[in-house]
């Protein structure tokens, strides 16, 4: 598949069918969010760009570190023992022959 190709599939046309109206171009009013990349063919990364900071640059991560938002505290899950049958997936009968 053309490289290009591939890149507008998955920016400019996945934005028009989610009807995401500021993503997916760079232009005015749009978000500033930009993979630079040296090489389509192999695709290499240059350098990322979120919100309009350069988080990755040259292999090296350069933005804050990310926590999780609103998680709260994790501690342990209570849930009751199962076993193989927890797995099944209910189907219909098959047919003979």
């Amino acid at each position: 598949m053309d490289p290009l190709e591939a890149i507008r599939m998955v920016t400019v046309n996945t934005a028009g069918y989610f009807g995401l109206r500021d993503v997916g171009a760079v232009a005015p009013g749009y978000r500033a969010d930009l993979l630079i990349l040296s090489s389509l063919s192999p695709l290499r990364v240059r350098s990322v760009i979120k919100g309009g900071r350069r988080i990755f640059d040259e292999g090296v991560y350069t933005g804050r570190e990310v926590t999780a938002v609103g998680a709260g505290h994790a501690g342990a899950m209570s849930i009751r023992p199962f076993g193989p049958e927890a797995f099944r997936i209910p189907h219909g009968e098959r047919g003979s022959g």
